[in-house]
């Protein structure tokens, strides 16, 4: 079976394709390509007229290799150090399970050419992954991964087993969380949020996050669900969505506390119950987050925004007056933006947001920490904070669902879907269409349908946003009606 680089790195079935000696092939691959003059060269790249970004460091900088909470992680961690090492690229392996963020953070602290995460993120425990940190500390381009993935093709099993027998000389053990609290304490005013004494519940969902949050605020009044070592994640998937969250949606109102947090397995991403249980969404999260960094912290820069994230940022952009910027699905395309833009915020609809001053890189654990800031600072719960955004750009609802079709009839759905478009959907004038990533349709009043391929499942995803949320159920099943027009489909459950 080939290997292939996903959105965000290689994930497979833990002894089934993800083994230890495809790990040691998937290394094998990368180092080969770190030393590589291709890597240099793609290090360096334009990303529009006018922008430039040079962000190569030499192979003999040295890498940082972290690990998740999962099933071995830690030893495919020590098995991908050592196969670094062999190829005499210095290896920094940290000492404990630690959040994707953390290791991206040690990258720019210590100036390394690069790292690798061991995580699946979101994934089910029966999952595991690869991920490329690159020098500027955030996930590796397109461009990068695909390098890597010519190399596993070169790369014979026996040749990267053989490889790793002189290689500890070269490995050293580091703490990668230290240094980023360090760093965390300079950003967010911790003082002022233990100073408010919030009830705080925490969910890490058994991932990379549990005890941090205590950890960087002692004082806090925070009492964490889901938080003993559990390699099968309690039967749960690491995703911070509401299907996940039950538990923390009924227990803040019942125990009566300010707000809710939640983490998914590698700590990038984020999810969030609001004073009253009700789950918000990552469209709800983002908002709240640039309505803080904008209106209270007033920092400028440009807000960026992938394809299939609430148009309530273009109109909070507007109303602060701030540049807007949107990309394709991935937070690949926000990262780029991060290099070569001044942006003030950045992110995507599954959860993961980065914000300057920072690394180019999802954050959940500054997200919610300044979640908290924005509470102290405004003296309101999320839920009512969310209700003074809404009266100034209007109530907004977002929602998904997923069909299933064949593989092969995804691109001709979307093809049907750019040649047949109504004039008007369920009362909505069509004002235009973007093909950015998938079909978009725009509609009047702020509203839109957007048809996306999965690029991994035979699904096709269906987005819809509109003032209100029966408008929005409204939408999503005339756009159903749309793709399921002479295809064998059935609903998939988000």
């Amino acid at each position: 079976m080939e290997i292939h680089f996903g959105t965000d790195g290689w994930r497979a079935l833990i002894a089934d394709t993800y083994t230890f000696d495809n790990v040691k092939k998937v290394a094998q691959a990368a180092a080969h390509f770190w030393k590589s003059e291709k890597r240099r060269k793609l290090s360096c790249y334009s990303w529009k007229p006018g922008t430039y970004a040079c962000t190569y460091r030499p192979p003999e900088k040295g890498i940082v290799i972290g690990y998740d909470a999962r099933f071995l992680s830690d030893q495919f961690a020590r098995t991908a150090a050592e196969v670094f090492a062999s190829n005499e690229i210095p290896v920094f392996l940290s000492k404990c399970i630690a959040p994707t963020p953390t290791v991206s953070f040690a990258i720019a602290d210590q100036k390394l050419s690069g790292g690798i995460m061991i995580t699946a993120s979101h994934n089910p425990y029966n999952w595991n992954g690869f991920k490329i940190k690159m020098e500027f500390a955030g996930s590796a381009l397109p461009e990068i991964t695909q390098g890597v993935e010519q190399e596993i093709k070169k790369v014979s099993r026996e040749k990267s087993a053989a490889a790793v027998e002189k290689s500890d000389a070269m490995i050293e053990m580091i703490d990668v969380i230290g240094p980023y609290f360090n760093a965390i304490k300079q950003k967010v005013d911790l003082a002022l949020i233990e100073k408010n004494n919030f009830e705080i519940l925490v969910d890490p969902l058994y991932g990379t996050n549990v005890g941090l949050m205590k950890k960087l605020l002692p004082k806090a009044r925070i009492e964490e669900i889901h938080s003993e070592k559990n390699p099968l994640f309690g039967g749960l998937n690491p995703e911070p969505i509401d299907v996940n969250l039950r538990e923390l949606m009924h227990d803040v109102p019942f125990k009566k506390a300010s707000v809710g947090l939640a983490f998914d397995g590698d700590g990038d991403r984020i999810g969030a119950v609001d004073e009253n249980g009700r789950f918000l969404s990552s469209h709800e999260i983002f908002c709240l987050l640039l309505w803080h960094l904008a209106k209270n912290r007033q920092w400028k820069g440009a807000v960026a925004k992938t394809f299939s994230t609430t148009n309530r940022l273009k109109l909070l952009s507007d109303h602060f007056c701030l540049p807007f910027y949107e990309t394709p699905v991935g937070f690949k395309h926000i990262c780029k933006l991060f290099l070569t833009q001044d942006v003030l915020i950045g992110g995507e609809e599954s959860g993961g947001i980065g914000m300057k001053n920072h690394i180019p890189e999802r954050d959940s654990m500054l997200n919610a920490l300044m979640l908290l800031e924005l509470m102290s600072t405004e003296g309101k719960k999320l839920g009512e904070i969310l209700n003074d955004i809404h009266q100034t750009i209007g109530f907004f609802h977002t929602d998904r669902i997923d069909l299933h079709l064949a593989i092969e009839s995804k691109e001709a759905v979307l093809s049907s879907l750019t040649q047949n478009v109504p004039d008007k959907i369920n009362g909505f004038k069509l004002e235009g269409v973007s093909n950015l990533d998938g079909v978009k349709y725009l509609l009047e009043k702020n509203a839109w349908i957007l048809f996306r391929a999965s690029g991994t499942e035979p699904l096709i995803r269906i987005y819809a946003e509109a003032e209100g949320k029966e408008k929005v159920t409204g939408l999503l099943e005339k756009a159903k009606e749309l793709v399921e027009h002479g295809q064998p489909v059935s609903q998939a459950k988000n």
